[in-house]
């Protein structure tokens, strides 16, 4: 029995190499001004497009998303919950002056981690980074580790991270590819994705110092489909974003770093979607729990077994 187990897995394990091997199309013709890009599609995780995608970079604010996907992890396994109380410490002052978004998270406030969580998905917040990092983590540090970890675990390979929202810093950086995947596994979370699709957020900080919050993803009211994920700027990392969007059952998921010039990252990536959905489609060709082969058992107590799939099988 135990053999023929063995032969069972080796026969599926060729079957989805199979699948995977197929290779997409690569129609290259299109061209971008952004210094790395990639466009994949997010359910079978084929690439479509790229342009020096393993090449580490600046990432800026899209280093949010791996914070905002360590919160949803930690929601997930029950460590904390999204009422959860957060006390804002004396942390959130240490960056001082430094060019960024801000919500101006005051030492000795308290906030839910749901509001904080938007503030990081909608206005970019890189106080509330902080106090999310200490909240899940105890110290920024310790939750900079947890960053570092979870790259490693998604196979992120031209990934390093120094501090949780992306502000310029020596040996911070991130490809364009290790984004594609970052993102494909945030969007696994609907909750994580909801939060990204906030274009308006009002009142986030009540009168008399009320604050309304607008999210700096413009494509979420420019390209339809799009809801999620992160832009970022910096004068090191230029303009990037980490786009997806959706339509007509496919997923894509686009990457752009080092655009030269404000906006460019948004025409960038409509160019990117646009290629993709026009030249792509996703069909899924095994569905998880689907009964795949009935395979004879010899020698066995059943005269035959189920080969099921394990997980949804796309092809591009």
């Amino acid at each position: 029995m135990a053999g023929f187990r063995k032969q069972a897995i080796i026969l599926f394990t060729m079957l989805i190499l199979v699948c995977l091997l197929i290779p997409p199309a690569y129609c290259q013709e299109i061209e971008t001004t952004a210094q790395s890009a990639v466009l994949l599609d997010g359910r079978s995780g084929a690439i479509i497009y790229e342009k020096e995608p393993h090449v580490p970079r600046a990432p800026a604010s899209m280093t949010k998303i791996m914070t905002l996907l360590l919160a949803f992890d930690a929601i997930s396994a029950g460590q904390v919950t999204l009422q959860d109380q957060v006390l804002i410490t004396e942390s959130v002052n240490k960056l001082g002056n430094d060019p960024g978004t801000w919500v101006w998270l005051e030492p000795g406030e308290q906030w839910s981690l749901q509001e904080l969580l938007i503030a990081i998905a909608v206005a970019s917040a890189n106080d509330a980074c902080i106090a999310v990092a200490e909240h899940i983590a105890g110290t920024e540090e310790a939750f900079v580790q947890m960053m570092n970890q979870r790259a490693q675990d998604l196979g992120m390979k031209n990934t390093r991270y120094q501090n949780p929202h992306g502000l310029t810093a020596e040996d911070h950086y991130m490809s364009a590819y290790d984004t594609a995947l970052l993102s494909r596994e945030a969007i696994k979370y609907p909750e994580l994705l909801q939060l990204t699709s906030i274009y308006e957020y009002s009142g986030f900080r009540p009168e008399p110092r009320r604050l309304d919050l607008w999210n700096t993803n413009k494509l979420l009211v420019w390209y339809e489909g799009v809801d999620g994920l992160k832009t970022g700027w910096t004068e090191e990392a230029g303009y990037c974003l980490a786009a997806t969007a959706e339509r007509d059952g496919m997923r894509l998921i686009s990457v752009v770093m080092g655009c030269p010039v404000a906006n460019t990252h948004f025409s960038e990536t409509i160019k990117l979607l646009q290629y993709g959905f026009s030249n792509y489609s996703s069909e899924q060709v095994v569905s998880r729990g689907q009964i795949i082969e009935l395979l004879p058992v010899f020698r066995g107590r059943e005269e035959e077994v189920e080969l099921v799939a394990a997980a949804d099988l796309f092809l591009t």
